[in-house]
């Protein structure tokens, strides 16, 4: 190759040399020419290959799988591919991927039903009128489908054309979320105002209303539907709710309980109604130590659901203000409680015996403190042949920093009465009319005594829970 190229220079230029000055320039132009010429039609050429590339890479995008797949499939990839943190990136992403995956994600209403946080501070800068046109826009594409939504505010200054906007969507919303300072009575108002029709959950947040904006009460009774309320008790303004609806209710700022109270300074008149609330499972009661009427808070609870009780007297003297016929109508209007745990609670012995022989389904009993266990109490649980026990489904015992002033003979009788081996459970024509412990913790060790001899070592047990001041550590 390289032969032959040179060879042909070669005698181009023997050949050039006959040419006069004016021919070789003539030559010359027409060369350029050519090269002109072949160069256009080199890039039309290009041109050419480059478009038949573009409609091969097209056509084969149409043979993809992708791109024969029904949009409700797709849609349901997109679904799946949506984080719940970061929803509102994940379907902008795919939406600008091409005009078809726009077209399918703006027209599959699901994909924007994640929960969003709209502050509603106004703000004015130059981005407001944008910001309220895309929540606008976003709002829109959910449909008429139920949305999550989270409603924030740092300042009292409300933008009142974003609001408007939201305010809207006010009958599609599943859940709210509310996060804004004490000022935020205002909104409140406004809120309550609106049909709430598909609201399954609200959360007050940890705001805490001093006192009704116009004597107007918050009002919760335009959400026929909600369920789930979340909310501050160190409120001082009631907030109207339908409670009869309620699963869950979760009350703010609190530490180890679920209610505080210190009662009410004078005695309430009585009410009417009872407050019920229908599916409630676990309630955990707490009392201050200064506090005074609380019993009246059990006579006006219904909880016929109700299976997990804690009553925390938090170390209190004296229990003068205990109302044992309060307690009682409680019970009767709770009967389905199968864990009772009195703490620090100063009852009676005849007190207490009430409020377990008012628990019928009791299973779980657990005294942390309670002086008024004694023999009447420890009597009342023993079990006799032939005579209607008390709590019979009871095999689950706490007893834990007691004072140790009883007998052992009398504790570790009624223990006794209550347990039996597989072999005499095996050999008697007619079972017990009590359950057989499955657990019983004492505060000192009982397990030496000859009447308790038989009961292995992972049903009787010694407290190893540690205190401070009578405090639990573990």
């Amino acid at each position: 190759m390289t032969t032959t190229s040179s060879f042909s220079v070669r005698a181009i230029l023997q050949k050039a040399r006959e040419y006069s000055k004016v021919e070789l320039e003539r030559r010359v132009e027409e060369s350029e020419m050519k090269i002109k010429s072949l160069e256009k039609q080199l890039a039309a050429l290009m041109e050419l290959r480059d478009r038949e590339r573009a409609l091969v890479a097209t056509l084969k995008s149409l043979l993809s799988p992708i791109r024969t797949m029904p949009p409700e499939l797709l849609a349901e990839i997109f679904e799946h591919a949506i984080g719940d943190d970061t929803h509102i990136k994940d379907v902008f992403r795919m939406s600008q991927v091409c005009s078809e995956w726009r077209q399918v994600a703006q027209r599959t209403p699901r994909l924007w039903t994640g929960r969003i946080s709209v502050t509603l501070d106004n703000k004015g800068d130059q981005w407001e009128q944008a910001y309220i046109d895309g929540w606008k826009t976003w709002l829109s594409r959910s449909a008429a489908l139920p949305i999550p939504i989270t409603l924030t505010l740092e300042s009292a200054d409300i933008h009142h054309d974003l609001l408007e906007e939201v305010l809207k969507t006010a009958s599609r919303w599943r859940s709210l979320r509310l996060d804004f300072p004490d000022h935020g009575l205002t909104l409140v108002r406004q809120l309550a105002q609106s049909g709430l029709d598909s609201l399954e959950e609200i959360d007050l947040g940890r705001t805490s209303f001093i006192e009704p904006l116009d004597g107007v009460i918050p009002s919760c009774t335009t959400a026929p539907r909600l369920r789930k309320l979340g909310m501050s008790i160190s409120s001082s303004l009631p907030i109207l709710v339908p409670w009869a609806n309620l699963t869950d209710l979760t009350l703010h700022d609190l530490l180890k309980v679920s209610v505080r109270t210190v009662g009410w300074p004078v005695l309430p008149q009585a009410r009417q109604h009872n407050l019920a609330l229908n599916y409630l499972r676990t309630l955990s009661f707490a009392l201050c130590e200064d506090a005074e009427h609380f019993a009246p808070f059990f006579s006006n609870l219904s909880a016929p659901a109700l299976q997990e009780l804690c009553l925390n007297f938090g170390g209190m003297c004296t229990l003068e203000r205990w109302v044992e016929a309060h307690f009682t109508v409680f019970q009767l209007q709770a009967p389905n409680i199968t864990s009772l745990d009195f703490q620090y609670a100063e009852l009676v012995s005849d007190e207490l015996i009430a409020a377990i022989r008012h628990a019928p389904a009791l299973t779980h009993l657990k005294l942390f403190r309670c002086p008024g266990f004694d023999e009447g109490v420890i009597d009342a649980l023993r079990y006799e042949d032939g005579v209607t026990p008390l709590v019979p489904h009871l095999h689950y015992l706490v007893l834990e920093s007691m004072e140790h002033y009883l007998l052992d003979n009398i504790l570790a009788s009624m223990i006794a009465t209550r347990w039996w081996t597989d072999a005499t459970l095996a050999s008697r024509s007619v079972p017990p009319a009590v359950a057989r412990w499955t657990h019983v913790e004492l505060w000192y060790d009982l397990s030496g005594h000859f009447l308790l001899d038989e009961m292995p070592s992972d049903i009787l047990k010694t407290s190893t829970r540690e205190y401070v001041d009578g405090d639990r550590l573990s």
